[in-house]
Order: structure tokens, then C-alpha cells, then sequence
């Protein structure tokens, strides 16, 4: 799927899943320039922006999060993710900071500039952590046992590291 992001950049993405590829596609041939949208009961069209979101959260009980939020996860555990790739490119540049490798891997993945993903869409904690430890060290964060089964080994490590520093 190709599509228009911020700053008029286009993004290309792949959607695994079927039913998902095809209500995308479905959606996509309303009239429009937003993707999310439907259309209403008297047939008009109506855009779906991050407040109808974030009411849809408080409507479903989710608690106090945002659509903010879950950027900000899903940033925070890729930043996890990327550790070995990034150790490894440090490794061969001994000039290059662990930090930036990661959030500049993340930024790619996002579709956005490293700036803005180190101030916007990763959580600080984490930034801060990934900077101060060697990287084989976050293997030996354990988080409640749990979420073992629903999470991957990188939400895992995002999750502990939240919660040992007070953020969630």
C-alpha cells in the first residue's frame, strides 16, 4: 500500500493481514483525501482524526490512554527491537552512539525524521536506558510474568523498563 504521510512524503507499507488489506482497500476508494473514514447513515462521508480515536478508547474502558500512546509504544518497543542491529553498526563505527543508531532505525520504520522521533515518539526512559546500559544487559530485564504469553521478547523488555522506572 502507498499513501501520502506528513510533509507530503509518500510511504509504502505492506498489510499481512487479508481482512485488513481488504477493508483498507475498501476504504480507500471513498471520495477524499483521508484514508479512515466511512460513511454515515444518511450516506455521507465522515474523516476519522486522532479524537475520534482517543474517544473510541475512553468509550471501550481502555483507561486513560491516547492514540498518542500507543505511538509511543509501539515506537519504544521497535526501539528495543533494533538493539542488535544497532550494537552491531556500532561495532563497526565506533563513532556512531547506540542512542542514535536506534532512533534513526526507528525513524526509518515510522516514516519520520529522527528529530521528531526522538522527542515525539519514543519514551524518554527508554532513550535513556538504550544510552546508559550495554545493550546484552537489557536481556535480563524480566517484566510481570503474566504478559509473558501476549507480548514479544522487545514489548516485554518495554514494558519492564516502564514499569521499573515508574512510567506506567
Amino acid at each position: 500500500m502507498r499513501y501520502k504521510a506528513k510533509s507530503n512524503t509518500f510511504r509504502k507499507i505492506t498489510i499481512k493481514d487479508q481482512k485488513l488489506q481488504k477493508l483498507t482497500n475498501a476504504i480507500s476508494g471513498l471520495p477524499g483525501q483521508g484514508l479512515f473514514q466511512y460513511i454515515t447513515e444518511d450516506g455521507s462521508y465522515q474523516q476519522i482524526d486522532s479524537s475520534d480515536i482517543n474517544d473510541y478508547l475512553q468509550s471501550i474502558g481502555c483507561g486513560d490512554f491516547t492514540a498518542k500512546d500507543f505511538r509511543t509504544w509501539r515506537a519504544s518497543t521497535l526501539a528495543l527491537k533494533y538493539i542488535p542491529q544497532a550494537t552491531k553498526e556500532c561495532k563497526k563505527n565506533p563513532g556512531k552512539k547506540m542512542e542514535t543508531c536506534i532512533v534513526r532505525k526507528v525513524a526509518e520504520k515510522l516514516g519520520n525524521t529522527v528529530a521528531t522521533c526522538r522527542k515525539y515518539y519514543i519514551h524518554p526512559d527508554i532513550i535513556s536506558d538504550v544510552a546508559e546500559k550495554e545493550p546484552q544487559h537489557l536481556d535480563l530485564i524480566l517484566p510481570d510474568p503474566t504478559h509473558q504469553k501476549l507480548l514479544r521478547k522487545h514489548e516485554k523488555m518495554a514494558l519492564a523498563l516502564l514499569q521499573k522506572t515508574k512510567s506506567l
